[in-house]
Order: structure tokens, then C-alpha cells, then sequence
């Protein structure tokens, strides 16, 4: 099974949710994660590492290096080939092509990066 978590940015959640079940399900089933908004008028944040140091030391300490990770643009494409889209990311920062899937289940994840 192929899972993508998605959230805003990709800094925070859905990294988190990546990482913790590609480490449970053992390569039984894969992950990937990605943000609706990386990409955005303002900024290109596609592709940057992580930089919150207080996720990497607590995935450190489950024995799991997230500190290279790179933050990834949800697309259509993405879409397309996950057979599940877990989505933590705001109503309003859901595009409508993630929002109207059913491969789309929504968790209620509060974002808290700021």
C-alpha cells in the first residue's frame, strides 16, 4: 500500500507521520509526505530540508534520522499513484483535487508551527 501524509508546509506532521510508519510497517507498506502549500507565491520551500530541531531531536530519540529529509509540493500526480492521502492539513489549504478524492481521509492534526 502506498500512503502519502500531507499537511501545509511539510515541515512538521506530516514528516512526523512519514517517518513513524515507514519505521512501524517494516517495508510491508510505504509512506511519503508532502505539503500543499511548499511552493507559494512567496517562497519555494520545495526540496529544504527540515529544519525544526525540536522534531528531529524527538525522532532522534526514537531512533529515527529525519534530519535530511526534504519538504516535497503535493501534486496531482501524487494523487494518482497513493492508494491512500491522509490529510492534516486546514480546509483552506487543501486544494479541491485532494479535497474531492476518495483516496482522501482527513485527520484533525493541529498544526503547530508557527
Amino acid at each position: 500500500m502506498k500512503i502519502v501524509f500531507v499537511c501545509k508546509a511539510n515541515h512538521g506532521r506530516s514528516q512526523l507521520a512519514e517517518a513513524l510508519f515507514n519505521n512501524l510497517s517494516k517495508g510491508k507498506h510505504t509512506a511519503t509526505s508532502a505539503g500543499t502549500k511548499v511552493i507559494r507565491e512567496d517562497a519555494n520551500k520545495e526540496g529544504q530540508t527540515i529544519s525544526d530541531p525540536n522534531i528531529i531531536a524527538v525522532m532522534k530519540e526514537m531512533g529515527i534520522d529525519v534530519s535530511k529529509n526534504v519538504r516535497n509540493q503535493f501534486t496531482p500526480e501524487m494523487l494518482n499513484i497513493a492508494d491512500k492521502v491522509i490529510v492534516m492539513s486546514e480546509p483552506e489549504n487543501t486544494p479541491s483535487f485532494l479535497s474531492q478524492s476518495n483516496k482522501a481521509v482527513f485527520w484533525d492534526v493541529p498544526d503547530t508551527y508557527k
